[in-house]
């Protein structure tokens, strides 16, 4: 069920982060303005990443450094796959350098966004914990 929960947050967060992108780059003219047809694709493309995500992070990998490097390569086939297939942009160096950095902006913006995440409920679970220590009486003091 956690599993699940990740993919599903890190998906709305990626798309959230997108949209918001999108619409800055459609509202200081750097990208056409954002059609209902568009947020679909975007979102259909935000979903096909979130599950070849879900197969790759079946890759048995311990070094963060190449989970990272396989992710954005995930994104970034998926991105060209669909955004090819369904018209999105035009292929040539100046869109792929925009898609790169748009890659890196969401990508960054929902690790951070995660770990974040992480972080508090790890508070939370620990206050948790030290309350419920406290409570029967089981505190410091045990080990004194």
């Amino acid at each position: 069920m956690f599993k699940l929960k990740h993919y599903l947050t890190t998906s709305c967060i990626s798309f959230t982060l997108l949209i918001l992108i999108f619409s800055i780059l459609d509202i200081i003219n750097v990208f056409p303005p954002i059609t209902a047809y568009s947020v679909f694709q975007i979102f259909f493309m935000t979903s096909c990443i979130t599950v070849l995500m879900y197969f790759t992070d079946k890759i048995p990998v311990k070094n963060n450094l190449m989970m990272i490097a396989i992710h954005l390569s995930d994104i970034l086939f998926v991105v060209l796959t669909v955004g090819l297939l369904m018209n999105m942009f035009v292929l040539s160096k100046t869109n792929l350098l925009a898609i790169c950095i748009i890659i890196l902006l969401v990508y960054f913006g929902v690790y951070s966004v995660v770990m974040i995440k992480n972080h508090v409920d790890a508070n939370y679970i620990n206050k948790k914990i030290h309350s419920r220590k406290q409570q029967t009486g089981k505190g410091d003091t045990e080990h004194e």
